[in-house]
């Protein structure tokens, strides 16, 4: 590691860009993509402020690391980001907007995302072991996914910009100018759709898992009627294939249910809720 590059009489300098994108990006905005397509992607804080950084900033950053005094940037970690806090889904809704996608509906509070999350890693990775997964298929919405999308993180980046001499070369719209338009020239035909109907169902199915997990995260604070409207909240929106309407106003009934008690039925409406969206 770094200790040992050290002992040996390696200069080691540590770069830590937050959330890398740009033109060929095959992790981050891929990802978002196809979650924003099958109408995956919940809305947990409007107001959350983030930052990126443009793959062109990162080899910015990398080129000044290289130039700099040995003595000035020796053993240290800088942040790396365009340096320029921007609303999450006011990025979101520019990438729907121009790129023809569903806005996200379905609108959560952090603690129920994360019970979702806590809930879908063990249940696909279940799926996996018994062979009914393939290996490198991942959840659709991971605890680190709730944490990027679902809080505020901003990262000072006052260190590199005193050391390295570090100042972004591009913003956070132009590169995003930039991915849309690679993206746009995509061809549809290319581009990995689910039908409409399992669409719809994948929708459903989302939904209840996030309605089971609200429930199964909250402590005996009401009635067992409260969880019973819950759960089966839960269970129509898993076997609907109606409008994403109905899904909407089917979510919008947790706030009716929210503080409930429940059991190993809403538990396991949760996990038949993820395996089904997973398949």
């Amino acid at each position: 590691g770094g200790e040992a590059a050290v002992s040996a009489g390696l200069v080691t300098v540590v770069l830590r860009p937050r959330a890398i994108f740009g033109v060929g990006d095959q992790h981050l905005l891929p990802r978002l993509l196809a979650s924003l397509r099958a109408g995956r992607l919940p809305v947990i804080d409007p107001h959350a402020v983030v930052d990126l950084t443009s793959v062109r900033n990162v080899s910015h950053a990398c080129a000044l690391a290289l130039r700099a005094p040995a003595a000035a940037v020796a053993g240290r970690t800088f942040n790396i980001t365009n340096d320029e806090p921007i609303l999450l889904w006011g990025l979101m809704r520019r990438l729907t907007d121009e790129l023809g996608l569903p806005r996200p509906w379905l609108r959560l509070p952090f603690p129920s995302a994360d019970a979702a999350a806590r809930l879908s890693e063990p249940a696909v990775l279940a799926l996996q072991r018994l062979r009914l997964l393939r290996r490198d298929f991942e959840p659709k919405l991971s605890r680190y996914a709730v944490a990027a999308i679902g809080r505020t993180t901003v990262l000072d980046v006052s260190a590199a910009r005193q050391a390295l001499g570090y100042a972004p070369v591009t913003s956070t719209q132009e590169t995003l100018s930039e991915v849309i338009a690679a993206h746009a020239a995509i061809p549809p035909a290319t581009i990995r759709r689910p039908g409409a109907r399992r669409a719809v169902f994948s929708q459903a199915a989302f939904a209840a898992a996030f309605l089971a997990a609200a429930a199964a995260s909250l402590t005996a604070t009401a009635s067992l009627a409260a969880a019973a409207s819950l759960t089966a909240t839960a269970s129509l929106a898993a076997a609907s294939f109606a409008a994403p309407t109905l899904l909407a106003s089917a979510s919008a009934s947790v706030a009716l249910a929210f503080p409930a008690t429940t059991s190993c039925t809403a538990a396991s409406a949760a996990a038949a809720a993820v395996a089904a969206a997973a398949a």
